[in-house]
C-alpha cells in the first residue's frame, strides 16, 4: 500500500502511478572560446528529483493530497518497491484522469533528500 506522509498526517492514494527517478549531474563544464576542451569541475550528482504521479479516487482525496504537498513541509513516500523522504520542488497539480471519469491525478515534482 503506498503512502505519502507529513509529520503526523497520512494520506493512501490509491495507485502511484510514477516514481522515476532522475539524477543531474553537478560537473560543471565551461566551453572556452579558444580551445577545444573544455575546463571542467568536477563534483558528486545532486540528489535525484522526480515527478511524482498519484491516483485518487475522489476529488476530495485528490485535494487533500494537494494541499498537503504543498504545506511546505518533509514528505514521506513508501511505495511496494521504494520508501524516500522528499520536499516539493516545482510544480504541483490536480487533474481528473479523463473527461469521463471520476479519478483525480495529483502530479508533483519533488526532491529527494
Amino acid at each position: 500500500m503506498a503512502t505519502i506522509t507529513a509529520g503526523t498526517t497520512t494520506i493512501t492514494p490509491a495507485l502511484i502511478l510514477n516514481s522515476d527517478r532522475t539524477r543531474e549531474a553537478g560537473n560543471v563544464l565551461i566551453e572556452p572560446i579558444d580551445s577545444p576542451e573544455p575546463y571542467v569541475s568536477l563534483a558528486a550528482s545532486k540528489t535525484p528529483t522526480q515527478q511524482l504521479t498519484a491516483l485518487f479516487l475522489t476529488r476530495a482525496e485528490g485535494q487533500a493530497a494537494l494541499d498537503l504537498v504543498s504545506s511546505g513541509r518533509v514528505l514521506d513516500i513508501v511505495t511496494d518497491s521504494i520508501e524516500f523522504s522528499c520536499v516539493k520542488s516545482g510544480a504541483a497539480t490536480l487533474d481528473r484522469a479523463s473527461e469521463n471519469r471520476a479519478r483525480w491525478i495529483l502530479t508533483v515534482e519533488v526532491r529527494e533528500l
